[in-house]
Parts: C-alpha cells; sequence; structure tokens
C-alpha cells in the first residue's frame, strides 16, 4: 500500500511493463493531454523524520520531487493551467502544532518537477480544509477554503472564504462568503471562459431562506456577491458555462404527510440570466438601467452582463428587455 508504480502496455501484446517504483503512499493524479509520457502529475507522502509526512509528486518515468511543508497527510484540490505553459496548482493539507490545519498552495510546471512558488494559508485563530480550487485564463487561483474558528470562541464556529492568488503567488483577496455553516458545510467554486466566478455552498445558515440549504451565487475578484440564489438543493456537482450558464447536480429531500414519507432524488438543474440583475425577484425598470448605465463596459466583474462574453451589449439588453415584468 505504500509503493508507487506505472504500468505500460506493450503493443500488439497484451503485457504490461512495470516503471519507476516508489516508496510513497499515493493520494491523487491531476489528468494531462492523454500522452504517456506527459501525462498529469502523481501526488503522494513519504514519512521523514523531522517533518512527519512531505508531499511528493512525479511523472512517468522521472525522478520524484519533495516539497517540505512541515505535515502534509491527504490531499485536498488541484487544478491545471494551460495558458503559456501546462502549470499545475496543488492545494494540500498540512498541520501545525501552533495554528493546526493548514491549507499548502502551491504550483510547479507539467513539464519537470520543481516548484514555481508555494503559499501556506494559516491563522493561529482557526483551523483551514482547502473545498475547491479553479483558475482563471490569466493564471489567478480561487482556493475556497472552510474555516473552523476555535480560539476565543465558546464553540465551533464554521466559515467559508474565496481565497484569490495572482499567478505568482500572492495573496490577492481574502473574503468571507458564509458566516455560519452546518457541520457538514462545504462548496465549489467555477470559472468560465469569460473570467466569471460562481460559487455553490452547501450547508450554510441564511436568514433570508431559513428552509434553504444551499447557496448559488456569483462573485467578483474581490470576493463580493454579484448575485445569489438560495436553493434545497445539496450540491454535488457545478459546471460554469461559457454563455454565463450554470449546470448543477445534487440531491433534494422531500417530506410528506409522515416521517416516513420522507425520500430524497437526484437532480439536475441549469440556471440561465433571467435578467433580475439585482437579485430582487423582479426584471423590472431597475435592471433595465443597469444594463443601460454598464453598457459598453468590458470585464469579467459585470453584474449587466449576463452572456458571460465579459462585454455589456445589445445581448444583455435583450435578455432584460425579453423578460421584463417576470416576478413582478
Amino acid at each position: 500500500m505504500s509503493r508507487l508504480g506505472f504500468y505500460e502496455p506493450q503493443y500488439p501484446s497484451s503485457q504490461y511493463l512495470w516503471y519507476c517504483c516508489y516508496d510513497m503512499r499515493p493520494w491523487g493524479v491531476l489528468p494531462g493531454d492523454g500522452d504517456l509520457y506527459r501525462a498529469g502529475f502523481v501526488y503522494g507522502t513519504v514519512a521523514t523524520v523531522s517533518t512527519a509526512l512531505d508531499t511528493v509528486f512525479c511523472m512517468f518515468d522521472s525522478p520524484f520531487f519533495r516539497y517540505h511543508s512541515r505535515g502534509v497527510d491527504i490531499p485536498a484540490v488541484g487544478a491545471e493551467w494551460r495558458q503559456l505553459s501546462s502549470d499545475h496548482y496543488v492545494g494540500v493539507q498540512a498541520e501545525d502544532s501552533r495554528t493546526g490545519e493548514d491549507v499548502v498552495l502551491f504550483c510547479h510546471p507539467s513539464w519537470w518537477g520543481n516548484v514555481r512558488w508555494g503559499y501556506r494559508y494559516t491563522n493561529q485563530w482557526h483551523d483551514d480544509y482547502a473545498e475547491d480550487l479553479a483558475v482563471e485564463a490569466q493564471g489567478n487561483a480561487s482556493l475556497l477554503v472552510k474555516s473552523i474558528l476555535w480560539q476565543g470562541e465558546p464553540y465551533e464556529r464554521r466559515t467559508m472564504r474565496l481565497v484569490r492568488f495572482s499567478e505568482n503567488g500572492r495573496l490577492l483577496s481574502d473574503a468571507e462568503l458564509a458566516e455560519f455553516g452546518h457541520p457538514h458545510l462545504s462548496g465549489f467554486v467555477r470559472i468560465n471562459d469569460a473570467g466569471q466566478r460562481f460559487v455553490a455552498i452547501v450547508g450554510a445558515f441564511s436568514p433570508d431562506a431559513p428552509p434553504s440549504v444551499s447557496r448559488l451565487a456569483r462573485v467578483d475578484a474581490s470576493g463580493r456577491f454579484l448575485w445569489q440564489l438560495p436553493s434545497d438543493i445539496e450540491y454535488d456537482a457545478l459546471f460554469a458555462e461559457p454563455e454565463g450558464n450554470l449546470l448543477a447536480a445534487g440531491s433534494q429531500v422531500f417530506e410528506g404527510q409522515n416521517y416516513y414519507d420522507r425520500y430524497r432524488r437526484i437532480v439536475a438543474v441549469k440556471y440561465a440570466p433571467n435578467g433580475d440583475i439585482d437579485g430582487s425577484g423582479c426584471v423590472d425598470d431597475a435592471d433595465l438601467l443597469r444594463v443601460l448605465f454598464a453598457f459598453g463596459q468590458q470585464g469579467a466583474d459585470l453584474a449587466a452582463d449576463l452572456n458571460g462574453d465579459a462585454c455589456v451589449d445589445d445581448a444583455d439588453l435583450l435578455v432584460v428587455l425579453f423578460a421584463l415584468g417576470e416576478g413582478c
């Protein structure tokens, strides 16, 4: 269980050859381009005397690289960035005797086993766990982190934060998305081709909608909400489409007249911009004015950009005009 190796098929026979036997505990693979010799990195841990466990990653037929992170144990999240180079971003879990659980985010190129940069997200007031990771076209990484506050608190309090890093590992923003959460608090972060950022949070308390168990939202670069949608779906998957649409899958709990009528069903929902920019539940003149005042502007953080093309233009105006009056 602590040995890692690669099997390569030998054609035209059906035999396989064994390569690269390492003394490490494997726990994850990031996808590559399909070529065996340029496949994604295999990640794992190895025991050391001084740090208990270190992160290790390697490619096929290449020496592994060790990243000293002071006690990295289990994988958390990973993403691949394909722009100027095929860099891998990986967030792994670490434990420190002073700060508890931390998140170590590091970036390394796919063509050789070295590290471009590493960042240890930590605070002595709470434990942090990486939930999800997404990378923009420019190489900026958005890391969704669940934090459990324990020092100075009478009871543990779970929050959800969105942390954003530049392509060279500089912390750009750190925003709190959910102030209070259930023990099963979790979430997703997705970025579409236009650079729009979406988050789905499961298990957060919503004072404005107590029955809901989830929150679907679009955020700007600083983590501020552009819109929010309470939901009773416990999301398990989220896909951001180029047109500004969201495809989500999860489950819902339904209750009948008594306890035995309670059941859960799997659902898939596609969310599309409906013109309600300010989230009032009504497509009215206020939404129309938001489009008109932002008309011609370009960028990923424009709330009036409804179709996700990074520009407020006629297409966004038509979405509001065709839906004008809905929900009012």
